[in-house]
């Protein structure tokens, strides 16, 4: 028999105004979807992590766009010692917010180094000649630095949707995993699964993102990389060799504005992801398990500027790449015996 450990319910906003969640499938955050076995001991452990990092063009050198990077990150520790088992579980958990701030574009709109030129196929909006700073890409992972532990499961599953959606849409995914005990020893196993409702309005459209699971049960990491699909896919783009310019631009009659990006580049990103692992009792030593976790995550973001944009002569295109990193040390035996 499989004894459940929990059941995980969550909704993802793929896209909002301006905060927008791309995946979500985990533990609710007060841990109310937590259903420990009888006669199981287990403690939750969390810390949050944050950074900020600026952002500048040197087509706008005054201008600074304040972005920053935050990581909340909850470990669920088990240790089920009924049924002839005696091996802990852990459950990563990692709800992540990346916002762009103020950006350059709109700063220098307002403070006037960003004008429309006397040109009818602007339509009167600046934006067409500068957009950025955006986010076109972010990568994260997290591992445990011991060997000898079982990677169980990770979520979400790579996602690749490219469908134009409006202005909001909704995914609602169930899913349950179950990791347990019988009279052999520890057991891991998943089953998901999900409903979905979309909602649409006919105002604006725009696109997707995608994301792609890099997970690596081999080397236990919990990875993955989550990229705007359209106007251009940011998964495998070299974004320091811009060759690749007439696929941002809608290029043609001397005038190449740039293409509209998603919502979910420009403004508040969110993401959940989850891991476990199962820790065999063989691991402790002197009554201790002690793991550090191991994590960060890289955010990718460019600005793109039109010829035309302060009469640079030529596409234009500047790129950063800034990351956070944090460590969390856990002695899963001793843990469990506090809570």
């Amino acid at each position: 028999m499989l004894y459940k450990i929990f059941t995980l319910t969550s909704i993802c906003a793929l896209l909002a105004v301006n905060t927008a969640v791309i995946a979500s499938t985990g533990i609710g955050k007060d841990g109310s979807d937590l259903v420990p076995l009888p006669g199981s001991q287990y403690a939750v452990v969390s810390e949050s992590f944050h950074t900020p990092f600026n952002l500048n063009s040197n087509l706008f050198p005054n201008t600074t766009q304040q972005a920053s990077q935050r990581i909340d990150v909850t470990f669920y520790v088990y240790h089920e010692t009924t049924h002839g088992a005696d091996d802990y579980f852990v459950i990563c958990q990692q709800d992540g917010m990346i916002s762009m701030g103020d950006s350059v574009c709109e700063q220098a709109i307002r403070n006037g180094t960003l004008t429309t030129p006397d040109n009818s196929h602007s339509n009167g909006d600046p934006r067409q000649l500068f957009q950025g700073f955006f986010l076109y890409r972010f990568d994260n992972e997290v591992s445990p630095d011991i060997a000898g532990a079982n990677w169980v499961y990770s979520s979400p599953q790579s996602i690749n949707e490219t469908s134009t959606i409006s202005t909001t849409a909704v995914d609602t995914y169930t899913t349950t995993v179950t990791i347990g005990a019988d009279s052999n020893g520890g057991k891991g196993d998943v089953s998901e699964s999900y409903s979905k409702q979309l909602w649409y309005q006919k105002t604006m459209s725009i696109t997707d993102w995608g994301i792609t699971e890099k997970s690596d049960a081999e080397s236990n990491k919990g990875a993955w990389s989550w990229y705007q699909n359209l106007p251009w896919s940011g998964k495998n783009v070299d974004i320091s060799n811009f060759t690749w310019w007439e696929n941002a631009y809608n290029v043609g009659g001397g005038w190449d504005d740039i293409k509209v990006l998603p919502g979910l580049s420009l403004n508040t990103l969110q993401y959940h992801c989850s891991i476990g692992w199962k820790f065999p009792s063989s691991l402790i030593q002197n009554n201790q398990l002690n793991v550090t976790f191991n994590g960060k995550g890289l955010c990718y973001t460019a600005a793109i500027a039109m010829p035309q944009c302060n009469n640079t002569g030529h596409h234009n295109i500047s790129y950063h790449d800034d990351w956070l990193s944090w460590s969390k040390s856990i002695d899963l035996v001793n843990v469990v015996k506090k809570s």
